[in-house]
């Protein structure tokens, strides 16, 4: 099982699947470069909001910065737990054939983590603000490919990748 299988980002340049270290502004702070960011726009939007970079502060800074990387076409995956109850918020662009595919391997990645394989999904779509619903086991059935083509990359790697 993943460390952290609550949040993950997909990143629209080559669709892996990313997962922070607990919360997904964490990965954009530390990664910006992956994220289509640099550190100086992240510290302007801190700045500009008159709000602290820290990491377990929910503000408008991060509610703007989340908002830019879903705009470039990156999608953002969280888990939500009620009671009994799970489901997952996807927050993206829009809905393209590639983020079909990305998502689908997504759902096949997680769902031998996940505690209920009848799980809502609920896409939201920023272009135009509607929200669809699907199932996670039907999102993971959708496109058919090998599991081990899926590339999931811990934010610790990735840190890696960036820095070389």
């Amino acid at each position: 099982m993943p460390d952290c299988y609550y949040c993950f980002w997909i990143l629209r340049t080559n669709g892996n699947i990313i997962i922070p270290e607990s919360r997904h502004i964490n990965a954009v702070v530390a990664v910006p470069a992956a994220f289509d960011e640099t550190d100086e726009s992240i510290r302007r939007t801190f700045a500009y909001y008159n709000e602290s970079q820290a990491m377990n502060h929910e503000g408008r800074a991060r509610e703007a910065i989340m908002l830019r990387v879903i705009n470039r076409n990156h999608i953002r995956i969280r888990k939500n737990q009620f009671r009994n109850n799970q489901n997952w918020a996807v927050q993206l662009y829009d809905l393209t054939e590639e983020r079909k595919i990305s998502l689908s391997r997504w759902a096949n990645y997680i769902l031998p983590f996940a505690n209920d394989k009848n799980a809502d999904v609920v896409l939201h779509q920023l272009i135009d603000n509607t929200k669809t619903k699907t199932i996670l086991y039907l999102m993971a059935e959708e496109y058919s490919f090998d599991r081990e083509e899926t590339v999931i990359i811990p934010q610790s790697e990735l840190l890696l990748m960036y820095t070389k």
